[in-house]
């Protein structure tokens, strides 16, 4: 499995990367937000659009979870 720091690790994200990166990340294995303690917090809770984005791409993401789990499995045996 793998997947990318949802908004990116070193940079400070706004709050448009931080949308589309939410928007993305909701469909790779691995999704998480993450971010160094320098950087500014970009949660989604902290911009409304990118809450709503979340939202919405964690609801798409949820229904795929089982056949993401099956070819995972299958991949690793």
């Amino acid at each position: 499995m793998g997947g990318a720091d949802t908004c990116g690790f070193n940079d400070i994200a706004d709050e448009v990367l931080c949308n589309r990166w939410m928007q993305l990340s909701a469909f790779v294995s691995f999704y998480r937000n993450h971010n160094t303690h320098a950087a500014l917090p970009q949660e989604p809770y902290r911009w409304a659009s990118v809450a709503n984005a979340s939202r919405i791409a964690i609801a798409a993401r949820y229904p795929l979870l089982p056949y993401l789990d099956s070819v995972f499995s299958f991949k690793c045996s």
